[in-house]
């Protein structure tokens, strides 16, 4: 599921194609990984994202795509990319949306 988000934060930070994206879900389904979460709270999901080990200092170094097989990081991410990526794999709930922000 992890994996979905940072394709789709990869996407809006376009170095990733939605088709890319696409392609990954496929893999990822096809071998019997989940590709979206249910009963999940995104407040509560991206609140985590501060204690992974990728956070230093409070700042999250996402690692993504640049394109299929490509593995870079990225400490530069908006909390709204964040907030849509969360959205995007969390199925079947009301999406979240910021304060102040549509």
């Amino acid at each position: 599921i992890g994996m979905m988000a940072a394709a789709k934060i990869g996407q809006l930070v376009g170095v990733l194609g939605k088709e890319e994206v696409s392609r990954q879900e496929d893999v990822l389904k096809a071998y019997g990984l989940p590709v979206k979460a249910q009963n999940l709270v995104a407040e509560e999901i991206i609140e985590a994202t501060t204690s992974d080990k990728k956070t230093s200092d409070g700042i999250v170094n996402w690692v993504l795509l640049n394109g299929l097989g490509n593995a870079v990081t990225n400490n530069r991410i908006p909390k709204n990319y964040v907030l849509d990526a969360v959205n995007f794999v969390i199925k079947d709930v009301q999406p979240l949306e910021m304060d102040g922000e549509a």
